[in-house]
This record gives structure tokens, sequence and C-alpha cells, in this order.
């Protein structure tokens, strides 16, 4: 039932974009993620020689990548399009709610599995089913606002439910800072719904704008360039991959 309103055109491989976007990006977050882990008594490794290269390193190729697509006719990622102040918002806010989702899970399932399910009886091998469950009233609050949200920003405009959401989920970062260190399941339950009722207020709705802000010829590689700032997030050590 989709239309499909977007201009294809055949193009030709930019091999240099891809190679130092990814490369850069790959030594950016791994230096990254080896900087927040122990190196020689030291509690961090920002002082490892590894890790500065892999920092030093993945900055240059990313810097180098966005020069060089300046120069190429057919660019993986058109430099062009971020002169667009609502697709360069909208991948900034999608990539910091990006950062603040995964950061989140890190941190409360650490909190959970670490923590509070064995200071309440759990077994520590029974912990990570019940993290999960713990942790289902924000996939929950997700998947009902998500689809609703979408719906009605395809009638009233994106920015008020994309703004709501994003202040939702701020006001459940700050009950969640007051809860008490011994909190009833049911406290966290409610900051939990509320967070994932914000995030799915905001996502579809922000990814809307994106799109919609994009010239038909671009909205492919305009949808790639989102989501490239969407996996970077969820790479970080903020992220739950990083578990």
């Amino acid at each position: 039932m989709l239309r499909d309103l977007g201009e294809r055109r055949p193009v030709r491989l930019d091999w240099r974009g891809n190679v130092t976007f990814a490369v850069g990006l790959i030594a950016l977050l791994t230096g990254i993620t080896y900087g927040i882990q122990p190196y020689r008594g030291h509690a961090m490794g920002w002082t490892s020689p590894w890790v500065i290269a892999a920092l030093a390193g993945g900055m240059a190729l990313l810097i180098l990548f966005g020069l060089a697509e300046t120069q190429v006719a057919e660019p993986m990622f058109d430099m062009g399009l971020f002169r667009i102040r609502a697709f360069s918002a909208g991948n900034l806010a999608g990539l910091l709610a990006a950062l603040a989702r995964g950061g989140l899970l890190f941190i409360a399932i650490i909190w959970l599995q670490g923590i509070y399910l064995p200071r309440h009886g759990y077994g520590f091998s029974q912990t990570p089913l019940w993290a999960g469950i713990y942790l289902l009233p924000l996939t929950a609050g997700f998947l009902l606002a998500g689809p609703v949200s979408g719906f009605l920003s395809d009638h009233f405009g994106a920015r008020p439910f994309a703004t709501a959401g994003m202040a939702a989920a701020a006001v459940s970062f700050i009950v969640l800072d007051l809860l008490p260190v011994d909190f009833a399941y049911w406290q966290f339950a409610l900051v939990m719904l509320l967070n994932g009722i914000g995030m799915g207020l905001f996502t579809s709705p922000n990814r809307a704008g994106v799109m919609n802000s994009l010239p038909p010829g671009q909205r492919c590689a305009g949808a790639g360039m989102a989501q490239t700032f969407q996996n970077s997030a969820r790479c970080c050590p903020s992220g739950p991959s990083s578990r």
C-alpha cells in the first residue's frame, strides 16, 4: 500500500568516501570503547597509545572524508544536504536520542543484573532474564506511542510530537535520578513506561520530518545518512551493543 515517491538514477560507487568513512568511524568508536576500560593501573584507558592513535586517526580520516565528499561528483554523503535545517536538526536530535536511549539501557541493565535483582532474592543466573522482563514497560511504551505518533504527525505536523516526546523522555530521566536506591518496582516501571512513550512519540515524527525535508532524488541517500547516525549512537560505549 506504500507509494514510492523517490527518484532513482544509476550512480558510481564512491569508493574513497566509503573507505575513509568506514575506517575512520570504526577507529573512532573502537578508541572510545577501549578508552573507558582500565589500562595499566589506571581506571580508564585514555592514556593508552593505542586509544590515542585510534581516536586521532579516526578523527583525521573523518575530516578527510568530509573534505573528500565535497570534491566527488556522486558522493556517498551529500554534504549539501546539511544546509537543509530540518535535515541537520533532525539528524542531530535523532543521534542524541539514540545515545540517551542506549545509555539508559546500558546503565539500567547493569544496575538490575548486578545490584537490584540480587538484593531482592534473584540468583545471578536468573538476573539476565529478569532484567529484560523488568524493562518490558520501556518497550511497551515505545510500541504504544510510536504508531499513534506517526499517524497523528501525518495530520498535524511532526514538530509538536517530536518535541513532546523528547520533553517526556527528559522528565523520565529526571524522575529516574530522583528514585530512591531501593525503589519499588512499580515506580521504576512507570518511569520506564514514560521514557518509552516519550521515545516512541519522538522517533517516527522526527524521521518523517527528516525525510520530508529532502528533495525526492536524495531521499534514499538521506535515509542512509539518518540510519548511520542512529547506528553510530548504538555502537558507542553508552549503547546496549557494548555489553
